[in-house]
């Protein structure tokens, strides 16, 4: 039987879409509604991250669509205080299981796009993959399916799998810059998720399958966006590059900074990348040091496979674990600290950001100097010296 497998949905920001295209599907695509396809894609090694509504599929799933469970529960493991964060397959009947477009569709392509740095083959593989997920399907993609529809040879094909393109973390990316680049939210995509909600991902993972206490700890965090503090003394680190060297915090003592927590799993990440490339370069002559770090998303090998498809100038550091991110207190990316000349945290922006608020928020900073004019408390720590969100 020819082999198939099912690509993962952004709800877990496909981190099996490599494996997707080399493990066997044994699940017929028409046995349950698409919402549980979708979540049964989401599963982790706890059946607890599957939304509620879609459990009874994973576990009765047959040949035969009549083993569909009623997927109109509430899902209790994407619940927030709103109620737009269930995913529309299970706000009403079975039938209205696909995602609605206005769900999968962003308002505008962005002014900066992701420029990748690929061959044709893939490039036209990945147009691909991205227009089905586009269409609202969990598609099953084979080699076969791939060849047939994209043009692209076997022996090409062959050549990408030996040259490691075909392997998640290159896919992913190149998927994520597909959809983000015409102006889609890919954490929307399958319906709105928690990632879509806060405009934001944990640094561990999505947050598709948050719920409880570990989502309200998110959301917490997230209304913090905008706070400003004082006495805040930014602590230094040292990191490798993907460049090949070390940044330290302190090599840029005495000029305005933004550190920008990002992790490889986050399509809000990737999509940050270009505005702060843009930003870097049009505050160049403001001596503004722009220090994008990926956290707790591999070693600087892992972040420099992906990442050397993508066409820009920023060198990106890696903290291969979340001490930083720790040390910080900053738990979603993308988040971004702006650091005055003294050293000082000044302004904490938590969760994905437009450029314009991006470079609102930058040039106020250059513009304050040592620091921001306006009088706030002193205090000595995040949890102390918040005085309030903008």
């Amino acid at each position: 039987m020819e082999e198939r497998t099912r690509v993962r949905p952004i709800l877990v920001v496909m981190t099996a879409v490599a494996a997707s295209l080399l493990t066997a599907q044994t699940v017929s695509e028409s046995a349950a509604p698409t919402c549980c396809k979708l979540a049964a894609a989401t599963q982790t090694a706890s059946s607890s991250a599957l939304p509620t509504c879609c459990k009874p599929a994973a576990a009765t799933q047959t040949a035969s669509s009549s083993a569909s469970p009623t997927c109109c529960k509430p899902a209790a493991a994407t619940q927030t205080a709103s109620s737009s964060a269930s995913p529309t397959c299970c706000k009403s009947s079975p039938t209205c299981c696909k995602p609605s477009p206005a769900s999968v569709v962003g308002a505008q392509p962005p002014e900066h796009q992701l420029e990748l740095n690929i061959s044709e083959p893939l490039r036209k593989i990945v147009s691909y993959m991205g227009e089905r997920l586009m269409a609202g399907s969990s598609p099953g993609f084979s080699e076969a399916e791939i060849l047939v529809n994209t043009g692209v040879t076997a022996a090409e094909y062959a050549t990408l799998r030996k040259d490691g393109l075909l392997e998640e973390p290159v896919l992913r990316t190149a998927l994520y810059a597909v959809l983000g680049n015409r102006g889609i939210d890919a954490c929307a995509i399958g319906g709105a998720t928690n990632c879509a909600v806060l405009n934001a991902c944990s640094i561990d993972r999505s947050l598709a399958g948050a719920s409880g206490a570990e989502l309200a700890k998110y959301g917490k965090e997230k209304e913090m966006d905008g706070t400003v503090y004082a006495d805040w003394v930014a602590s230094d680190f040292t990191l490798p590059t993907t460049g090949g060297s070390e940044v330290s915090l302190s090599d840029y003592a005495g000029r305005p900074v933004a550190v920008t927590f990002l992790a490889g799993h986050c399509s809000h990440s990737l999509s940050t990348l270009p505005m702060l490339d843009s930003l870097q370069k049009k505050y160049a002559a403001d001596n503004l040091a722009i220090l994008p770090i990926y956290v707790n998303s591999g070693s600087v090998e892992d972040v420099r496979s992906w990442s050397s498809i993508l066409e820009m100038d920023l060198d990106l550091a890696v903290a291969d674990n979340p001490a930083l991110a720790d040390e910080y207190e900053s738990f979603l990316v993308p988040s971004t600290l702006l650091i005055d000349g003294a050293g000082n945290v000044t302004t904490k922006l938590v969760g994905f950001k437009e450029e314009d608020e991006l470079d609102a928020a930058i040039r106020e900073l250059i513009e304050s100097g040592a620091g921001f004019s306006r009088q706030v408390a002193s205090a000595a720590s995040p949890a102390l010296s918040a005085t309030g969100s903008q």
